[in-house]
């Protein structure tokens, strides 16, 4: 029999004797017997999200299969339909989606090959034949000019489908709650605009336009250091603590850090996902998921990338300030002090200028032209042991 976690996930789907062993099994233990009425609280509100989001679940269906596929007044009823932004809300309906449609494609293809003519043996040597098509009755030129008997095949054939693909939307109702169940506890961020997010350790996380994160709700019985980038480009400024790595998963990747700064990018691809990682400092292991026996460890100044569930790209040297620099933040290492004049220039619209026997001067260390020019390039001088100096068209850098 199956183990009382799954029957549980699996409740309403179960037979009479399942449900009765379920039920015994409840009796005696007070705590899974807690557990199971938080699920089915959990249940409940999840059919009750769905059933205002997703009405007609066989609207999924139809998305699914994209508008090409589709009649008329099926493309009528899903311009009609809110579908496209219920499944935007709700990543389990959009793991549904890929699901049908890899099923389809799947269907499709075993289709066309039932469907497909037997090919009829060539005899051996011996002269025998092992097996040979049935003849068939010759069909009329014009038929067979058409085409028109493959498109009329694989058109049931997808009528077919359908049915079986409605079935199976139904069974993802237990998947889904199940994936609610899994991030009741965290709270998701979807950047309009670049944000900064605050963690309660002291840890900042920098997103760019369209990042999706998930982050622990405030209060929730699980570990406080940890996050989920769904979408987009993040910077993670981590702070330490030995005790406690913090760890950040994307859709493919997972990524341990004790205390440093890095940025994830997450790049929807067709069938999967890729995540690139580029590190400004400290130290991050990244692996694909649940593959941790495949980890690469990153230096400051590398970077690597995991496409889909692969092993890592070995880790490479890399522009952390080119490729950081949509955060408004010049990560600089071993840059040229002309270099980051230049880049703070053109982040604050400043007028600056650097003297010769500066322009050359090794520079490495983080600065945030968010705070002015002047402020920046204080900054800069410090490092450099150099002055500011006010001109009639900005600023100068000089010693």
């Amino acid at each position: 029999m199956r183990d009382a976690t799954t029957l549980l996930a699996l409740h309403d789907s179960l037979s009479p004797d399942e449900q009765a062993a379920l039920d015994a099994i409840l009796a005696e233990n007070p705590d899974l017997e807690a557990d199971a009425r938080l699920w089915r609280r959990v249940q409940a509100e999840v059919r009750a999200d769905l059933s205002r989001d997703l009405p007609e679940r066989d609207l999924l269906v139809l998305h699914a299969l994209g508008r090409d596929a589709l009649s008329a007044d099926e493309r009528q009823r899903l311009d009609a339909s809110g579908v496209a932004e219920a499944v935007a809300a709700h990543p389990g309906l959009q793991a549904a989606a890929r699901r049908i449609q890899d099923d389809r494609d799947a269907f499709e293809a075993a289709w066309d090959a039932a469907a497909a003519p037997e090919a009829a043996l060539v005899p051996e040597d011996s002269g025998e034949t092992r097996r040979r098509a049935p003849q068939r009755r010759a069909e009329p030129r014009e038929a067979v000019a058409s085409g028109a008997s493959r498109p009329a095949s694989r058109r049931a054939g997808r009528w077919v489908w359908r049915g079986a693909a409605l079935m199976a939307v139904v069974a993802f109702g237990a998947v889904l709650t199940f994936l609610y169940a899994r991030d009741a506890d965290f709270r998701r961020i979807t950047a309009g605009e670049q944000q900064l997010v605050a963690l309660a350790d002291g840890s900042e996380i920098t997103l760019a336009p369209g990042a999706v994160l998930m982050i622990p709700r405030e209060g929730a019985e699980i570990s406080p250091r940890q996050a989920r980038l769904l979408a987009g480009t993040a910077l993670f400024d981590i702070t330490r603590d030995p005790s406690a790595p913090f760890e950040v998963q994307t859709p493919n990747a997972d990524i341990a850090v004790l205390g440093t700064t890095f940025s994830v990018a997450v790049e929807p691809l067709a069938q999967s996902s890729a995540t690139a990682v580029v590190l400004a400092s400290g130290s991050v292991r990244v692996a694909p998921r649940a593959q941790a026996e495949k980890a690469v460890t990153l230096a400051p100044g590398e970077t690597t990338r995991i496409l889909a569930l692969d092993a890592p790209a070995p880790p490479s040297l890399t522009d952390v300030a080119s490729d950081l620099e949509w955060t408004g933040t010049i990560y600089a290492r071993e840059l040229s002090a002309a270099e980051v004049v230049r880049r703070i220039a053109q982040a604050t619209g400043a007028d600056i200028s650097v003297d010769a026997d500066l322009a050359g001067e090794p520079v490495s260390g983080t600065f945030h032209t968010s705070e002015g020019a002047l402020s920046t390039l204080n900054t800069l001088a410090l490092a450099l042991d150099a002055d500011v100096l006010r001109t009639a068209e900005g600023f100068r850098l000089a010693r």
